[in-house]
C-alpha cells in the first residue's frame, strides 16, 4: 500500500490541496488503512481540492496573454476573448514608477482595452476603458434596468428598450404613473422635473424602443453605438 497526502499553499494566494492515492501490493491483495476505507466505495485515485474563491487569482484580471473579463468594455459580451496585441513599459519624467502596458482585442466586437500593472503577469490596478456600472444615485428600479441594457450592448435591439423601461421606472418613481409615457415624459418636463433637452432624448429613447418593440421593417437596426448613446445619456 503507498499513501500521499500533500498540503501546500503560496502567497498571496492561499490554496490548500489533498490528494489522497490508494495502491494495492504487488500481490495483488487488497490492503487496508488505519481508516477502514470501504474500497468498493473508493477509486483507485480519490483527489479533493480545497480552494478558496475569493482568493482565486482567475477572479481578479491579471496581464496574462488574455484578459479575464465578466464582461468586455465596449460591447458588453459575456466571458469575452480578450487577447493580447501589444505591450510597452513608461516611466515619469524621473525615471521612475514604471508600469507594465497592454492592450487587448476583443474578438466580438474588435475594442481595445489597455490594462496596466507593476509588471507581466501582475494584477490589472487600472484599465482603459474601465467597466461601466450603474450609477448609485439612481433608485434600485431604474438601475435595475439600465444595468441589464449595459450587459446587453451587445445586443443593441434589446438595450434600447432596456433603456426606455428605466426612463418609465424613474418616472414612476417621481409619482408620474397616469398615462402612457409620452404623456408622462411631456408632464415631468412641464412640471420643470426634467429639462426640455431631457425630455427630447426620453421620447427619442420611446421611439427607438417601440421601433423595436414592434419590429417596424421601415426602421434600420440600431447598431451598438446607438445603444450607448442611449445609455450614456441616462447614466
Amino acid at each position: 500500500m503507498c499513501g500521499r497526502s500533500p498540503s501546500f499553499s503560496s502567497s498571496p494566494l492561499t490554496a490548500k490541496v489533498r490528494i489522497v492515492v490508494f495502491c494495492t501490493p504487488a500481490t495483488g491483495t487488497p490492503s487496508h488503512t488505519a481508516r477502514n476505507i470501504d474500497m468498493s466505495e473508493t477509486r483507485r485515485v480519490l483527489a479533493s481540492y480545497q480552494v478558496s474563491a475569493q482568493e482565486d487569482p482567475w477572479r481578479k484580471p491579471h496581464l496574462f496573454q488574455h484578459l479575464n473579463l465578466h464582461r468586455c468594455p465596449h460591447c458588453a459580451v459575456a466571458s469575452p476573448l480578450l487577447s493580447r496585441i501589444w505591450e510597452g513599459v513608461t516611466v515619469d519624467y524621473t525615471g521612475q514608477n514604471g508600469k507594465f502596458w497592454v492592450s487587448y482585442v476583443c474578438s466580438t466586437c474588435g475594442g481595445i482595452i489597455t490594462a496596466w500593472s507593476l509588471r507581466d503577469g501582475g494584477e490589472v490596478l487600472d484599465m482603459y476603458p474601465s467597466t461601466k456600472l450603474v450609477d448609485e444615485s439612481i433608485p434600485d428600479n431604474a438601475a435595475d434596468y439600465l444595468q441589464q441594457a449595459l450587459d446587453s450592448l451587445h445586443a443593441p435591439a434589446g438595450a434600447i428598450m432596456l433603456t426606455a423601461s428605466a426612463v418609465d421606472s424613474m418616472l414612476k418613481e417621481k409619482n408620474y404613473t397616469k398615462g402612457d409615457l409620452k404623456t408622462r415624459i411631456n408632464q415631468a418636463a412641464q412640471d420643470h422635473l426634467i429639462t426640455n433637452e431631457m425630455a427630447e432624448w426620453a421620447h427619442e429613447v420611446r421611439l427607438d424602443a417601440n421601433a423595436q418593440r414592434h419590429a417596424d421593417q421601415a426602421v434600420t437596426r440600431p447598431t451598438t453605438e446607438d445603444a450607448q448613446r442611449s445609455i450614456e445619456l441616462e447614466a
